[in-house]
């Protein structure tokens, strides 16, 4: 992760809680909402920073759950379970629609998907 992150911005060197990788052509990004329960600037910024290089690279972002999430919960033998679980577009809070827009949160959940390939940059 260090190395991707120097990849991305050789003067950034110090450890974040938010990162990415890349395998197989996917850019994994991971953020961190554990304080406040939200995405501090910084974070938000750099997140948008990958989202513009992704869609300049392929032109588009795409994405097959674009309305899920999944967790995984550790049991005291060891054992991990992973559920998915749906979002609606009415579980995205107030203050998200007004930045990025009601019509683009409404397009992320009616049309980001690979069902529905269609182009859309933000910016």
């Amino acid at each position: 992760m260090r190395a991707q992150r120097l990849l991305d911005d050789a003067n950034d060197s110090k450890p974040h809680i938010y990162y990415r990788w890349i395998q197989n052509a996917v850019d994994f990004i991971t953020l961190d909402n554990g304080i406040d329960q939200s995405f501090d600037a910084e974070q938000l910024a750099w997140f948008e920073a990958r989202l513009r290089a992704d869609s300049a690279d392929s032109g588009s972002i795409r994405s097959s759950w674009p309305c899920m999430f999944l967790t995984g919960t550790v049991n005291p033998d060891g054992q991990i379970k992973f559920k998915f679980h749906e979002l609606e577009e009415s579980d995205v809070p107030g203050d998200v629609v007004q930045r990025y827009t009601p019509d683009f949160v409404h397009w992320c959940f009616t049309e980001n998907s690979d069902a529905k390939p269609r182009r859309f940059n933000p910016y």
